[in-house]
């Protein structure tokens, strides 16, 4: 178990082998895919009905969801590993996740692109 190490007045934690950066962040970034992904298969059932009674599917917008969840998930998992790049990424897929008609109710992209921001100021250090 590491111990803390005093260094000029600042209590430091030691980096430990194979430790990463990221946690909370890490969590973020996956719960914000997983939002993403479940609104797009919301999106992609047919049983929605608009206000004049008709049905309101475009699967094409769903399917990009799906795919952009996923990428969104892939991304996160890969994040431990590359966390700048993968961080650009989910960036990226949750600003286009944002814009898209599913918007993974909007919650979803906006945590993924805070979870994604607060990773790349974390790396910058």
């Amino acid at each position: 178990m590491a111990k803390k190490v005093k260094k000029r007045g600042k209590i430091e934690m030691p980096k430990e082998e194979g430790s990463t950066i990221i946690a909370t962040d890490h969590a973020i970034n996956m719960i914000a895919a997983l939002i993403v992904l479940i609104a797009s298969v919301i999106f992609l059932t047919p049983w929605r009905v608009n206000l004049f009674g008709t049905a309101t599917t475009s699967p094409v917008f769903g399917i990009i969801g799906v795919i952009l969840g996923l990428g969104m998930l892939i991304a996160t998992i890969v994040m431990k590993r590359n966390p700048r790049e993968a961080s650009v990424f989910v960036l990226v897929f949750s600003i286009i996740a944002l814009i898209l008609p599913p918007s993974g109710f909007v919650i979803g992209p906006i945590m993924g692109i805070v979870g994604s921001i607060i990773v790349l100021a974390k790396v910058r250090r």
